[in-house]
């Protein structure tokens, strides 16, 4: 009696992790977009309980970003930027190196290496102007101005 409850409890236990494996479909690696060349989106998500900048990156091109350089253009509660801050108005120029941080194709949170510190008081949210960006095959990309 004790070994037919035993194997109906493992029947039911398995049934259940299929059922989770199945009903769980998030990609580890982010959310698709459109793979046409048209470059890297950045946008400001959140600055997280530890104060570091969180954004989500859309890459639209056939490679892997690997590193990109970027201003973060400090802003206020209503969305306004500091001038004057740090002899230029309001921005900081940053790289980031992480080698596959977004893959071709995909879109996803990213914590970023800046942190509220480095900001002036009372900063709420960052903007950012992508530079330049490079991929994994080698291939550059520079927004149009």
């Amino acid at each position: 009696m004790k070994k037919v409850i035993f194997i109906a409890l493992l029947a039911i236990l398995s049934v259940i992790a299929v059922i989770s494996c199945k009903n769980n479909k998030t990609d580890i690696y982010g959310e698709d977009v459109v793979v046409d060349e048209s470059g890297i989106e950045m946008t400001f998500k959140e600055i997280n309980e530890d104060g570091d900048v969180i954004v989500e990156i859309a890459n639209h091109m056939k490679s892997d970003l690997q590193e990109f350089y970027a201003r973060a253009i400090w802003l206020d509660e209503s969305g306004n930027t500091f001038e004057g801050w740090g002899g230029e108005p309001d921005d900081m120029p940053f790289q980031q190196i992480d080698k596959n941080m977004i893959l071709s194709g995909k879109k996803d949170d990213f914590k970023t290496m800046l942190n509220i510190e480095r900001a002036p008081e009372g900063t709420k949210s960052v903007e950012f102007k992508i530079i330049y960006a490079k991929f994994e095959d080698k291939s550059e990309w520079r927004p149009e101005e």
